[in-house]
């Protein structure tokens, strides 16, 4: 797998869409500062998911769009692409090319596409997952990030580790178990307290589920009775509505008769109403005939004046088109006599022009002869004057050697000067150095002492450091222990809310109500009684069996609110539940009771609002609490007929000496239960969380304290930094004063020789000074006689010069002469080529001038004959609006005559309708009696299809059956009585508990299925978590080792000797510790990287990264000026890595640096021609011939 291909549009300063290509090898980026480079490794990080905007160097995620210049608008989205070669299947999809997009709008909204396909970001994390690829990967390095690949935590450094070792994939497999995990075990946890409740509530339901089918067998007989007792009042009101249904189909044959009268009626007032609207009709068109007529004799008139207007104007044009023609011709005549004229004077220009041609040609003649003599005399000049330079130069060279010998001579005894001086001064300076070195040695020592004083204080520091982390340790610990608490104690909070919420416990009557009033249903207020108590838990048994049945009643406003609740449950067949209604709740009156009884009554064990008092002594004043029953005898004895005693065991003594008693079952069964450990719950939670706060606070001082002591470990670590620097200067500065010492004796001994080989320079110097001045005497006395003849050659040239002047100024002026004649020549045929077209244009408009006057009589004929034919239309008009006058007269008398009738028409149309108002009202009286039989009809299958579920149809049904007839009523409403007072005799009723036991005992078997699921797949999970912890450990190991070996090879070919080494932080802690990395660079101590220069720590980290690609080498790497930092020997190492890596790594480099350049395969060039819009440029090295 490498990378094929970048596409960029609107990213930063690339506006355009622009595409680079990548092959396997080495591709450098190259260009000036500013032009972009590294927005091509930002935009590669972007796309596989970046989001850290300071690692994109911006401030915001709108500001990759492109921003926009002087010339160009902002773009309103960045987009980028990267395209994979996946021939080997390397990336976990069926496709040889896979393209990873992202994109992102000003809006804020962004895209994420694999192969054009939308998708999420962790799709795109989880397909370069152990690829070595990624954004947060070693492969990817940017600018000034190089040395931070050490610089970070020992922790952080692990994670590049982790990626080289192939386990980053377990990390997140061991991240998705134990979050699975997690909450496997809350689920586990809320499975177990649904079970201990259903358990809890099944005991005491079965009781209620016998005390049920009783009840539905009294209620079965009851129910049929009272069916019969409605069937029959059913028949007879059916028996009346016949009789009624006759007497209604009488009145409606009345009514329909007096209607048939009134349509026809009604028929014929509609027929004279549309005979009306259509006179009306008729009269409004001849309305507008005789307007249009009208009209039609005004425009008539109208046109025949403008006709009459147009005529004289036309008549009035034709005496100036005449005049007009007569100038024409006059202007003719003058145009053909300036073109004969035009004619006479070109003849003579003619003439003028050859005689001036001739003459100009004897000049030229003349000068060429002058400047021929010219040229001769010029070239005798020149040789005498090349002959008196070639004299000049050799004077002029031998004149320079004297005077260069003459400086020599100076400068032989300046630099013989010179030598002694600097013997003077080496020999002060050595006496000075070896005051120096002197000084130097004893700031060696005290640079020692402080080392150690420093190195002291780092230990310290660090001992600091450890002490609170420890104590960080301890306070994470404790704070997971209290997260875990808190996790347990919500998850049971929120599973009693959710059965509250669901109201479990209550029974079907009461649920249903509860249910009913939060839909909206039902409206008033209806309280369960138990929201308003409070009991302490070791009076919860026995309140709670005070209570009973009345344990889930519902506290109401009003009887109405309890009657419209009783109606909705018989309605709905809901069950029962019962209600205490606050204005009629009497609590049990004070008497001449004893002290024993008034000190143990129930409602002194409860706490609650004063505004309920009546309702809780109404269900708990009759009941007293005792220890066990041998005190509850002792204490009924006193008054055994008004109070009911129960004990704390929750045992319940009634005054008629019944006894309920055994397992108790109040527990967590018991609503009140359930109140107070919803409650004990959120307090524990309330207070786990306040403790969380303080240890967390806790743990933020620590925190706090410990990035103090890290600043301050940093300052001691940059000191002992500073006081190793500060030796090594020493020593560096003693070994060169060392070296300066013996470099000066050395001087000293070449000053001497310089001295003895300054004198023997004099002497040579002087000896050719006296030799060069003798031959420029010679030269001098050869140069004088030659410039006579010089003199006389140039007075005869200058003489011809001053003739072939002359000559030229004639040739000149005959050329002026002939240029005018031809001038005059070319404006006289001007002049007649403008009299010709003159002459021309004025026959043209003479010729449009009669046509005009043709066409203007034309017109004058048809203006005479068109007003003749106006005139004769004019009278017709007149005469058609004389008619349609007479017409609209007619129109209204017949509209005045059908008016009439149609009124006469109206009058009977009401009598009708006063006789058919008094038919229907006869029919109304007939309907309302039989609405209200039918009412009663209605209201009995009602009940019958509400109690008994019997429809219309059904109850056709029965009566065709023919059931009995109830003859006795009185009978049957004696017997349907007791039936009633057996059922009451029963109490409460929970009728829903039959099918709650067996709904629970289903969910019961349900829910331990699924803690048995639960339970088996918590430990598939721990199992999971401990072979990937086996796996990653075994994997680290063997990865850390290659990587040591690495390491130290490649440290060693880039410093060109020295070691490494590589530890473990924690070795106890192999799966979380982090990274030591110790260096030893050559001649040096072992030392950590902040006591490296620049230059080392890059070449360092460099060596680290190449060593992370030779145990997994990643598809490609992305360098953004890793060599920057680098010299020019240290960049050939590091070229010569890049092309030896290349083998097995597709490698993207950013640099400046020209020997990392000539180690790239191809160069992109990114360029700015237009201010802050970038440009690429490409260039394959490898097509590019080599030098000759």
């Amino acid at each position: 797998m490498h990378l094929k291909r970048l596409e960029l549009f609107g990213f930063k300063t690339f506006a355009d869409r622009t595409e680079l290509e990548f092959l396997p090898g080495v591709t450098a980026v190259v260009g000036p500062n500013g032009s972009g480079k590294s927005n091509i490794a930002d935009a590669i990080q972007w796309v596989l998911g970046e989001q850290s905007m300071r690692s994109l160097r911006s401030l915001s995620a709108q500001d990759v769009i492109f921003a926009g210049t002087q010339r160009r608008r902002p773009l309103g989205f960045a987009e980028a692409s990267l395209t994979f070669d996946n021939e080997t299947r390397s990336l976990p999809l069926d496709f040889d090319e896979v393209t990873i997009t992202r994109r992102l709008y000003r809006s804020g909204e962004s895209d994420y596409l694999i192969n054009k396909v939308p998708c999420r970001l962790r799709d795109i994390h989880e397909l370069f997952l152990d690829t070595g690829v990624g954004c947060d990967a070693y492969s990817i390095v940017g600018q000034g990030e190089i040395d931070a690949v050490l610089s970070v935590k020992s922790e952080d450094r692990r994670a590049l580790v982790e990626e080289a070792a192939g386990i980053k994939k377990y990390r997140v497999r061991k991240r998705e178990a134990i979050r699975k995990l997690e909450a496997t075990q809350a689920n586990l946890t809320r499975v177990h307290d649904i079970i201990a409740e259903i358990e809890n509530q099944l005991p005491p339901l079965r009781d209620q589920a016998e005390v049920a089918r009783q009840f539905r067998e009294l209620r079965d007989r009851a129910q049929a009775l009272e069916r019969a007792l409605l069937l029959t009042e059913y028949r007879r009101a059916l028996q009346q509505v016949e009789e009624i249904r006759r007497t209604r189909a009488l009145a409606e044959e009345r009514v329909e008769t007096i209607r048939a009268e009134l349509a026809r009626v009604e028929s014929e007032a509609e027929a004279a109403r549309f005979a009306v609207t259509r006179a009306e009709s008729t009269l409004e068109e001849a309305r507008a005939a005789a307007s249009a007529a009208s009209q039609k004799v005004e425009r008539a008139r109208g046109t025949l004046g403008v006709s009459r207007e147009r005529l004289a104007s036309v008549e009035a044009g034709e005496a100036d088109d005449a005049e007009r023609i007569a100038d024409l011709e006059r202007a003719l005549e003058r145009c053909r006599r300036e073109k004969e004229e035009a004619s006479e004077r070109i003849a003579a220009a003619e003439a003028a022009e050859r005689a001036a041609t001739e003459e100009l040609r004897r000049c030229e003649a003349e000068v060429a002869a002058i400047q021929g003599r010219m040229e001769k005399l010029a070239r005798v000049v020149e040789e005498h004057r090349r002959q008196a330079v070639e004299r000049a130069r050799a004077l002029t060279n031998a004149q320079a050697d004297l005077r260069a010998s003459g400086r020599q001579v100076q400068d032989a005894r300046a630099a013989l000067t010179r030598a002694t001086q600097r013997l003077e001064m080496l020999g002060a300076r050595a006496a000075t150095q070896q005051a120096r070195e002197e000084g130097l040695r004893e700031k060696v020592t005290e640079a020692e002492r402080r080392c150690e004083q420093v190195n002291e204080q780092l230990r310290r520091a660090e001992a600091e450091r450890a002490t609170l982390q420890r104590g960080i340790v301890l306070a994470g610990q404790r704070m997971t222990e209290l997260r875990t608490e808190i996790t347990a104690r919500s998850t049971r909070l929120r599973t009693l809310r959710e059965l509250d919420a669901k109201l479990e416990g209550y029974r079907d009557g009461a649920r249903a109500i509860l249910r009913a009033r939060k839909e909206g249903r039902l409206k008033g207020h209806f309280v369960p009684i138990v929201d308003l108590l409070e009991v302490s838990p070791e009076f919860e048994a026995a309140i709670h069996a005070a209570l009973g049945d009345d344990l889930d009643a519902l506290v109401v406003d009003s009887l109405e609110e309890a009657y419209e609740a009783i109606t909705y449950l018989r309605k709905e067949g809901k069950g029962r539940a019962t209600f205490v209604v606050r204005e009629a709740a009497v609590p049990v009156a004070d008497g001449t009771e004893a002290q024993e009884i008034l000190s143990r009554r129930a409602t002194q064990h409860v706490r609650f609002a004063d505004a309920h008092r009546n309702v809780i002594g109404a269900v708990l004043g009759n009941a007293v609490v005792v220890r066990h029953l041998e005190e509850a005898r002792e204490v009924l004895a006193l008054d055994h007929a008004r109070y009911r005693a129960v004990t704390l065991e929750g045992d319940l003594l009634h005054p008629r000496g019944i006894l309920t008693g055994g397992r108790a079952n109040g527990g967590a069964a018991s609503l009140l239960a359930r109140r107070r450990e919803m409650a004990g719950l959120e307090e524990e939670t309330a207070r786990l969380e306040n403790e969380l706060a303080r240890v967390t606070k806790e743990n933020e001082t620590k925190s706090a304290a410990l990035r103090a002591a890290e600043v301050s470990l940093r300052r001691q670590r940059e000191e002992a930094s500073r006081a190793a620097s500060a030796l090594a200067a020493a020593k560096k500065d003693l070994d060169y004063c060392a070296q300066e010492a013996r470099r000066l004796a050395d001087d000293l001994r070449r000053a001497e020789q310089s001295i003895h080989q300054a004198e023997a320079d004099v002497e040579k110097a002087v000896a050719r000074e006296a030799r060069l001045r003798a031959h420029v005497e010679q030269l001098q006395t050869q140069d004088s006689g030659a410039d006579a003849d010089i003199e006389s050659a140039r007075a005869s040239l200058e003489e011809l010069n001053r003739e072939r002047d002359r000559a030229a100024e004639a040739v000149a002026d005959q050329k002026v002469a002939a240029a005018r004649a031809r001038q005059q020549v070319e404006g006289q045929r001007e002049n007649a080529a403008r009299a010709h077209r003159q002459e021309e244009e004025t026959l043209r408009d003479i010729e449009r001038r009669r046509a005009h006057m043709a066409s203007r009589a034309e017109r004058v004929r048809a203006l005479r004959e068109e007003i003749a034919g106006q005139e004769a239309e004019l009278a017709q008009f007149v005469a058609a609006h004389e008619l349609a006058q007479k017409e609209l007269d007619e129109r209204r008398a017949e509209r005045r005559r059908l008016l009439e009738a149609s009124g006469k028409i109206e009058q009977q149309a009401k009598e009708v309708r006063d006789r058919l108002a008094a038919a229907q009202h006869e029919l109304h009286r007939a309907e309302v009696k039989l609405a209200g039989v039918e009412a009663d009809i209605q209201h009995a299958q009602t009940s019958l299809y509400e109690q008994y579920g019997l429809t219309a149809d059904a109850l056709q049904q029965v009566s065709r059956e023919g059931v009995p007839e109830i003859r006795n009523r009185q009978q049957a409403g004696q017997e349907l009585r007791q039936l009633r007072a057996q059922m009451a005799e029963l109490g409460e009723v929970n009728l829903g508990a039959v099918e709650e036991v067996e709904r629970l005992e289903e969910r019961l078997r349900f829910l331990t299925t699924q803690r048995e699921d639960l339970t088996q797949a918590r430990e598939g999970l721990l199992e999971v978590i401990a072979e990937i912890d086996s796996e990653t450990r075994g994997r680290f190991m063997r990865t850390i080792e290659q990587l040591r070996q690495a390491f130290n090879e490649i440290f060693v070919r880039l410093f060109g000797g020295g070691t490494t080494a590589i530890r473990l932080t924690d070795e106890s802690d192999v799966l979380e510790g982090g990274l030591e990395i110790v260096e030893q660079p050559p001649g040096k101590k072992p030392q950590s990287m902040l006591q490296l220069s620049g230059g080392e720590r890059a070449l360092t980290a460099t060596a680290f990264l190449f060593a992370l690609l030779r145990i997994k080498p990643s598809p490609f790497v992305l360098l953004d000026e890793v060599d920057a930092p680098l010299d020019e020997l240290n960049v050939a190492r590091y070229a010569a890595m890049l092309k030896e890596f290349a083998e097995k790594s597709q490698f993207i480099v950013i640099t400046h640096n020209k020997g990392t350049m000539e180690a790239a395969d191809i160069l992109y060039g990114v360029a700015m021609p237009e201010q802050g819009v970038s440009r690429i440029v490409s260039v394959r090295l490898e097509d590019i011939p080599e030098a000759a």
